[in-house]
């Protein structure tokens, strides 16, 4: 699972910039160009309030979903909700980030709640 969650985060944000530091041309100028644009543009307060209530999204669903509150139910679908989110508002570059997250969120909400042996 963890392949799963990791590999599509190196393949969007870390290999393009190894695969510009290895060649020895420059490869795809134009389009890494308007990436370098788009990545210099200010941020908006309206982005980072959104990006805040996401980040909070995974959190409280993590905690819905392993916490002790809510007892041994299963509501896993819940995850899907700030993947949405998260994808139909920012795209791919910010959707996979959020699945690390969210993959390492599961990780650790299992650690503080460890799973029930009746399961």
């Amino acid at each position: 699972m963890a392949l799963v969650g990791f590999a599509p985060f190196l393949l969007i944000h870390v290999l393009p910039q190894v695969r510009k530091w290895i060649s020895p041309s420059p490869v795809g100028t134009d389009v890494e160009g308007r990436q370098a644009d788009k990545r210099l543009k200010l941020v908006r307060l309206e982005e980072v309030i959104e990006a805040i209530g996401q980040a909070i999204s995974i959190v409280l669903v993590l905690w819905m979903m392993f916490g002790p509150a809510l007892g041994p139910k299963r509501l896993y679908y819940l995850g899907f909700v700030p993947v949405i989110w998260i994808a139909m508002r920012q795209g791919i570059r910010r959707v996979v980030s959020g699945l690390l997250v969210f993959n390492l969120g599961i990780v650790v909400a299992l650690r503080i709640f460890p799973a029930p042996l009746d399961c």
